[in-house]
C-alpha cells in the first residue's frame, strides 16, 4: 500500500461525533485500518485489493470496504485527517505522545495503553501511521480539575514511555524530542549515550549558546 492508517475505537467516535455522521462499521469495529493503494493498470489495482481483501479477512477483519470514487475516498480519509481536532473537541485538554514502535508491535502497544487507560480510569485514543509505527497517543482530560489533570498525566505519559521502551520503540516518533521528551532520553538511549552527545555539541558549541535549554 502507498498509505497505512489506522485508529482505534475512541477514535472511531470521536471522529463520528465531530464529523455529524456514522461511519461504516463502527458499532462492531475495534478499529479501522486505511490503505490507499497504487498501481499502473486497473488490472493490477483489482489485484491488489482482493489480496488486501484476503490478508484482512485471514487476521480477523470482519468486514473490508473499497472506496473507488473520489468522493467515497475522501469522506473516508476525512474521518482521519480531522482526529486532531475531533480529540480537543471531545476531552478538552489533551495531553499528547507521539511515539513510535516497530510496525509488527502497534497491537500490542495500543492493548498496553488500553490497559493504562483502564488503570487510570481516563480515556486515551490511539491514532496514527500503521505503515510505520508511528503512534498518536492522546489521554482525553475531560472534566478532570488541574490539580488531579497534572498528577494523572504524568504517571500516564511514564507508563505509556515504559511500555514503548519494552517494544522496542522510541519516545520521538516522527517529531523529535525537542524540549517535551528531554527527561526519556536516557531512558530509550542510555545515559553513556547522552553523554557522548552532550560531549559532540561542546565541541562546536562550547559556551553553549546554540539552542541552549534542550537535550544536549
Amino acid at each position: 500500500p502507498a498509505v497505512a492508517e489506522f485508529m482505534d475505537d475512541l477514535s472511531i467516535k470521536a471522529a463520528e461525533k465531530y464529523l455529524g455522521r456514522p461511519l461504516p462499521h463502527s458499532a462492531e469495529a475495534g478499529a479501522f485500518v486505511l490503505f490507499s493503494l497504487e498501481g499502473e493498470s486497473i488490472e493490477e489495482l483489482e489485484n491488489a485489493m482482493i489480496r488486501l481483501d484476503e490478508l484482512s479477512r485471514g487476521l480477523g477483519a470482519p468486514e473490508v470496504l473499497a472506496a473507488f470514487d473520489e468522493g467515497q475516498q475522501d469522506r473516508l480519509w476525512e474521518s482521519r485527517r480531522i482526529l486532531g481536532k475531533a480529540m480537543k473537541t471531545e476531552g478538552g485538554e489533551v495531553g499528547k505522545a507521539d511515539v513510535v514502535v516497530p510496525k509488527g508491535e502497534i497491537p500490542l502497544l495500543v492493548r498496553k495503553i488500553k490497559d493504562i487507560s483502564a488503570e487510570f480510569s481516563i480515556d486515551i485514543a490511539c491514532f496514527g501511521h500503521a505503515g510505520d509505527g508511528n503512534v498518536h497517543v492522546n489521554v482525553l482530560r475531560r472534566g478532570l480539575g488541574q490539580e488531579e489533570w497534572e498528577k494523572t498525566i504524568e504517571a500516564v505519559m511514564a507508563k505509556i514511555m515504559e511500555a514503548v521502551a519494552a517494544l522496542g520503540g522510541r519516545p520521538s516518533g516522527e517529531h523529535g524530542i525537542g524540549c517535551l521528551k528531554t527527561r526519556e532520553m536516557a531512558t530509550f538511549v542510555g545515559e553513556r549515550a547522552v553523554e557522548l552527545m552532550r560531549g559532540v555539541k561542546k565541541v562546536f558549541d562550547p559556551k553553549g549558546i546554540l539552542n541552549p535549554g534542550k537535550v544536549i
